[in-house]
C-alpha cells in the first residue's frame, strides 16, 4: 500500500513536469502549487500518523504524557455516558466557558480553572449524595463512590485520574510545562474540558 501511494505521488509530480514541458504557456501559480502539496500530503497521511503520535507523546525525566491515550479514555467515557440511562452529567456551563475564554492565551491558567471546577463538581456531588468525607477525601475516591451510586460513569475515572496527574505535574514543574508545545497544551486543556463535561452538577 505504501509503495502504491509513492507511485501515485511520483506519477502526479511527473505529470505536472510533463505538462510544463509540453505546454510552456501553462501558468502554474501559487494556488496550483499549494493544491499539489495538499494532494501529496493527503496521499501520505497514513504514513504521517506515527509522527502525529510522537507529537502527542512526550516523556520528561520520569514522567510521560500521552494525549492520544487520554483522548481514547475520554472518548470511552463519553460513549459510556451516552448509553447510560442513569448518568446525567451537567456538561460545561457558560460561566466556565467564560472563564476559559478570558484565559485563551494562558493555557496554564486554564488548567488551574479546570482543576478548580472539577473539584467543586465532585465534592458538591459527594455532599448531595451524603458521602462521608466529601470535603476531605481524595477526588478519585469520591468519584469511585459516586460511580457506585451511578451518579458518574465508572469509565470517567481513568480519564479523570490521568488528566489530574498530568495537570498536577505540569503546574508543579515549570520545566515540564515548557517542554510542551502550545498545541499540546491546548489539546490538553480541550481534553480537560471534555472530562469536566462528564461530571455531575453537584446540585439537587
Amino acid at each position: 500500500m505504501k509503495n502504491n501511494r509513492q507511485f501515485v505521488i511520483a506519477l502526479l509530480i511527473i505529470l505536472v513536469i510533463c505538462a510544463r514541458l509540453l505546454f510552456p504557456e501553462l501558468h502554474f501559480d501559487d494556488v496550483s502549487f499549494k493544491l499539489l502539496v495538499v494532494a501529496v500530503v493527503v496521499l501520505l497521511l497514513p504514513d504521517l500518523t506515527p509522527l502525529f503520535n510522537r507529537i502527542n507523546h512526550l516523556k520528561y525525566q520520569d514522567f510521560e504524557i500521552d494525549l492520544n491515550e487520554l483522548n481514547r479514555k475520554t472518548a470511552v467515557a463519553e460513549q459510556a455516558v451516552k448509553t447510560s440511562p442513569a448518568v446525567h452529567p451537567e456538561g460545561v456551563t457558560k460561566d466556565v466557558l467564560q472563564k476559559l475564554t478570558e484565559r485563551l492565551s494562558e493555557p496554564l491558567a486554564s488548567l488551574v480553572v479546570l482543576g478548580q471546577e472539577m473539584e467543586e463538581k465532585i465534592r458538591s456531588s459527594a455532599l448531595v449524595q451524603d458521602i462521608v468525607g466529601a470535603d476531605k477525601e481524595e477526588l478519585r475516591n469520591l468519584l469511585v463512590k459516586l460511580a457506585e451510586k451511578e451518579v458518574v460513569a465508572i469509565e470517567t475515572i481513568p480519564s479523570f485520574e490521568d488528566f489530574w496527574n498530568m495537570r498536577k505535574r505540569i503546574l508543579q514543574n515549570p520545566l515540564f510545562a515548557e517542554a510542551l508545545s502550545k498545541e499540546q497544551m491546548y489539546s490538553f486543556v480541550d481534553l480537560g474540558l471534555r472530562i469536566l463535561g462528564l461530571l455531575p452538577a453537584g446540585e439537587e
